[in-house]
């Protein structure tokens, strides 16, 4: 009988060694030589093989830098006198078998030694023969007429028709094969692998040896992983939902409870009112439980942080559902929370699921919270924007102003941007344009107090820099802010026109020879203590526009170059058609299908024929008046009296 094993051990890809009790440690194939050739792990493999033999169970053990499948051999009296021992892991078990079973005529007594279950079929793929371990695990009699029928009732139910289908393909390609399986064992439905090996002989299929290993343990914790997994991933998509701060309060409950209900496998509503008093709104999913939401009305929650409750629901003629109630901690409706139903006669949630529904309720509550502070900022900050644009502007003859104001289409920005003209001393007009870094209500409250300083300056009688000066030491004594302005004084007489820019887009002007832009200026407000601002002079006698604007206009698209360029193309096309339609139409031929990031203003000055007559005749008085009267400050007289 030793001589089958030796042929084995000698044929087998692998260190092997062969244990008896009377001769010890007394075969061995060449590659088990490192062992043999070593003092402390031949003394190490030898106590392995005689524990297997006194336990008389298959095991595994790692000797040096190697493992092995300790394999009793059962003589047929029950004891064991000859242990094999083969490189490899119990995954290696069924090969092993096999290589057993073809050479050695105990093979039924050593599968009762295993820990786990070995079973064999029939070429046809019907299963003749189980291991003692299967009648053990399955809790069934030792005496069965018909094996394969008492394996294939073995199986879980839910897992019957996957089993056959696999088992049957598997047999079908003759190679060795595996899957997972889970069996209606005595401890109730526990996963195992199926690990099967065809045994050939002469090069017929002669058996299957099959074993089943226990991976229940596995197979949980893999789960566990994966769940925790998606619920970490979940908490990950709630804040990508939560931080878009564009979107609208029903926005973040649709996409919070569409994470919950696919994270948890459960229906999940969102009940939420914005407003004291105002109806809930109620967010399902998925959309055909709807019906289910009139079961909410009996419970009632109270706002706390973290607060989740278990409860139970019924409806119609089904079972009892599980279910989570967890408060969004806001204000005002009795029945803001976040719910996930279970389905008809579901196990109770675990305690993670109720971690995973709080947090999220947690979340956006903070979120519901922060998104109706920010719409009650965002009001009261346009509402102050659009107080403080001029309601009338001047109308000078031979002059038109025309304006036109575009909030953003962010509805995260409440920008600073202002406009203004008005009639100053002597019958100047002052223009002015501007923008406030920085958005919300803050600045549109700077907005206000900077525009209110630079006409209080200019009505005072200051030149635009002297104004800029001003203004810049206020800003700075202020808050940490940073203000882009222009400011010009237009003589609607002699079209001449005092300016000082503090850092923003210079205005563009155009005549018949094409559209130009005057300089720059200096640096932005609230920037240098020790910043002068020069006033500039340009004389418009031959200009038929001037177009002031904020950044918003040319920074749609995040290319202020080429923004510009579009925008002095629409002011092109604009002049060629003799000037049709208004600010508002250049805006948005300027944007197109562009959406604005910032809030856009655009004044426009248009000189008509009879302001240019007008500047000629005041030029003509002037110069007479000086070689009447000597000096450089004539008397003005609009173009009427000096008809007169």
């Amino acid at each position: 009988m030793l001589a089958r094993y030796f042929e084995y051990i000698n044929r087998v890809h692998a260190p092997a060694f062969l244990w008896t009790e009377h001769f010890g440690l007394f075969y061995h194939n060449t590659l088990a030589a490192p062992v043999i050739s070593s003092p402390v792990l031949r003394q190490s493999m030898i106590a392995y093989l005689e524990r297997a033999a006194h336990e008389r169970i298959a095991q595994t053990c790692d000797v040096g830098s190697m493992r092995f499948v300790i394999v009793p051999l059962l003589e047929s009296d029950g004891r064991v006198f000859t242990v094999l021992a083969v490189g490899g892991k119990l995954a290696d078990l069924p090969t092993i078998l096999h290589a057993v079973h073809a050479e050695a005529r105990h093979f039924s007594q050593i599968v009762h030694l295993l820990p786990h279950i070995v079973l064999t079929a029939r070429p046809n793929g019907r299963f003749d023969y189980a291991s003692k371990r299967w009648f053990e695990v399955m809790a069934m009699p030792h005496f069965i007429k018909d094996m394969h029928l008492a394996v294939i009732n073995g199986v879980y139910p839910l897992d019957a028709l996957r089993f056959e289908r696999e088992w049957r393909a598997g047999t079908q390609r003759l190679t060795p094969f595996s899957f997972e399986v889970r069996l209606a064992t005595f401890q109730g439905a526990r996963w195992y692998e199926l690990r099967a090996v065809p045994n050939f002989h002469e090069g017929y299929l002669r058996k299957w040896i099959v074993e089943l290993a226990d991976i229940n343990e596995s197979i949980e914790m893999r789960e566990a992983l994966l769940r925790s997994r998606g619920r970490l991933n979940a908490l990950a998509d709630t804040g990508r939902v939560l931080v878009d701060v564009t979107s609208s309060s029903s926005a973040f409950m649709q996409g919070i409870v569409q994470i919950a209900a696919s994270t948890l496998g459960a229906t999940c509503i969102a009940v939420y009112g914005e407003e004291d008093g105002e109806p809930p709104r109620v967010i399902v999913h998925p959309p055909e439980m709807q019906q289910i939401v009139s079961k909410l009305r009996d419970f009632e929650v109270k706002p706390a942080d973290a607060f989740v409750i278990p409860a139970q629901v019924h409806w119609e003629d089904e079972a009892t559902r599980p279910m989570l109630i967890a408060s969004l901690g806001t204000q005002g409706n009795p029945h803001n929370a976040l719910f996930a139903v279970g389905s008809p006669g579901a196990q109770p949630f675990e305690e993670d699921d109720a971690a995973l529904i709080g947090e999220m309720a947690k979340r956006l509550g903070a979120a519901l919270r922060g998104a109706a502070a920010y719409r009650r900022e965002r009001r009261i900050a346009h509402v102050l924007q659009r107080a403080m644009l001029p309601v009338a502007l001047p109308r000078p003859l031979g002059i038109a102003f025309d304006v036109t104001y575009r909030a953003s289409d962010d509805s995260a920005v409440v920008g600073g941007d202002w406009y203004d003209a008005f009639e100053v001393a002597d019958g100047k007009i002052a223009v002015l344009i501007g923008d406030v870094a920085g958005h919300g209500l803050d600045a549109a409250v700077i907005m206000g107090c900077v525009r209110e300083g630079i006409r209080t300056s200019a009505l005072d009688g200051a030149s635009p820099g002297e104004v800029l000066m001003r203004v810049n030491r206020t800003v700075l004594a202020g808050r940490n802010v940073m203000v882009t302005a222009f400011v010009g004084l237009l003589d609607p007489l002699t079209l001449t026109l005092h300016y000082a820019n503090a850092g923003h887009p210079p205005p563009l002007v155009i005549a018949k020879e094409g559209i130009s832009s005057l300089e720059f200026g200096d640096v932005a407000l609230g920037v240098d203590i020790q910043a002068e601002y020069g006033t500039r002079l340009t004389r418009l006698t031959d200009v038929e526009a001037l177009v002031l604007f904020t950044d918003g206009l040319i920074e749609f698209e995040r290319n202020v170059v080429l923004g510009e360029r579009r925008l002095r193309g629409v002011l092109q096309a604009w002049a060629n058609s003799g000037f049709s339609g208004g600010a508002e139409h250049l805006a948005n031929t300027t944007l197109g299908e562009c959406l604005p990031r910032d809030d856009v203003a655009l004044l426009v000055v248009r000189f008509e024929q009879a302001a240019r007559l007008d500047s000629m005749i005041a030029s003509t008085h002037h110069e007479m008046s000086r070689a009447r009267f000597g000096g450089d400050n004539p008397r003005r007289f609009p173009l009427v009296g000096a008809l007169l």
